[in-house]
């Protein structure tokens, strides 16, 4: 329901019909509560810094100006209670013996599936013409279905199945699971390109790269050449995607990212609290953008430089450890997709602690393969 809602559900139903599911799992937990729990976080020192990070930025709420702090402690608390039930899940999965690699390609399948309907049906039964203005893959899908409405957001979630197909077809020997990657693979690189997203091509292409990385002539060669395929499909669909990219720069953020680091100026080490206002103005244009459009901005300003080091510690030490066990599926598959999150953070996300929203699979969903995932701990990593 998480990895597929955001196609097949609509928001508001996911968001009533995921709470019994979360709240079920993290009840599966009872027996990691206490001694258990305490252990986990010994070992996985990792964890440990998300939940500080969590209380630092409940925390926050003393200083940040009263009414926007009081009503962001709540969203911010429903939030992480939601973000641990989520780990809680893929903590049930992984105690009942579920392979998540296994898992997660499946539901790449079908959700290339979805993105092949949604491509046909734009350019062949809606007629849309290829162009950065004209065809932009936001109004995906029939209706309400498969629609993410957002081209940005669409990017990304079809760009984290793309990152499972390549990671899964660099490691199997199967050769039926090989020519099923590849043939799933097609439609979500199209549909890729097509939503003109740079911030999350440039995600997937860093996967590609963490997968090459990790050794391997094989995985190098699999990694390398659905980058080519990437590139072909940008020559195939059109020589106004790379003129349209050139034409927009860095899309008029440049001012935004500027006001941005006069508000951390302000207020380095604490931050404004958390739900400091954001609202840049652009002059003489009446228009005005909420937030950072980089999430690690976003932190620094909410939360100061104690919030974006705890959270940067337990997104880089998790990466560290990934290459210290990197001959593992499971880690090599976990620093992908963390690093393509990292990435896609950079450019857009606002907030990611949020219910629900298709961003869990940007850093909560590699985040919980790892700080629960038995593999890791037998293989003795430094507490």
């Amino acid at each position: 329901m998480i990895l597929t809602g955001p196609v097949f559900l609509s928001p508001v139903a996911m968001e009533w019909l995921i709470w019994p599911l979360l709240l079920n799992a993290l009840w599966c937990l009872r027996p990691v509560i206490g001694k258990g729990f305490s252990e986990v976080l010994s070992r996985i020192w990792p964890a440990a810094m998300l939940l500080a990070f969590a209380g630092w930025s409940l925390l926050s709420a003393l200083w940040s100006p009263t009414q926007a702090g009081i009503a962001w402690f709540w969203s911010l608390a429903q939030g992480w209670l939601a973000v641990v039930c989520f780990i809680a899940l893929v903590q049930s999965l992984v105690r009942r013996g579920i392979n998540l690699q296994q898992l997660l390609w499946y539901t790449a399948v079908l959700v290339a599936a979805v993105a092949l309907f949604s491509v046909l049906w734009q350019l062949l039964v809606v007629g849309k013409t290829i162009g950065y203005r004209s065809f932009r893959l936001y109004s995906a899908g029939y209706e309400s279905f498969a629609n993410l409405y957002n081209p940005i957001d669409a990017g990304l979630y079809y760009g984290v199945f793309a990152t499972v197909l390549v990671s899964v077809l660099a490691g199997t020997s199967k050769q039926s699971v090989r020519v099923i990657s590849v043939v799933a693979l097609v439609p979500l690189l199209v549909y890729l390109v097509l939503t003109y997203s740079r911030g999350a091509l440039f995600s997937f292409l860093a996967g590609c790269l963490v997968i090459m990385a990790f050794g391997g002539r094989r995985r190098f060669l699999y990694a390398l050449g659905c980058i080519a395929v990437l590139s072909v499909v940008f020559v195939v669909f059109g020589d106004t995607i790379f003129q349209a990219e050139l034409d927009k720069g860095f899309n008029g953020r440049e001012p935004i990212w500027a006001y941005g680091v006069e508000l951390i100026q302000q207020a380095p080490w604490l931050g404004h609290g958390a739900g400091a206002i954001f609202e840049y103005h652009i002059p003489r244009s009446g228009v005005s953008y909420p937030f950072a459009h980089n999430y690690l901005m976003t932190l620094w300003i909410h939360y100061g430089l104690i919030g974006l080091v705890l959270f940067l510690g337990s997104v880089l030490s998790v990466l560290w450890q990934c290459w210290c066990c990197r001959d593992s599926a499971g880690s090599r598959l976990v620093a992908a997709l963390l690093v393509f999150g990292f990435v896609a953070i950079q450019s857009y996300v606002d907030e990611l602690v949020r219910v629900p929203h298709q961003y869990w699979l940007l850093i909560w969903l590699p985040l919980g393969m790892y700080n629960f995932r038995k593999a890791f701990l037998d293989k003795g990593f430094p507490a």
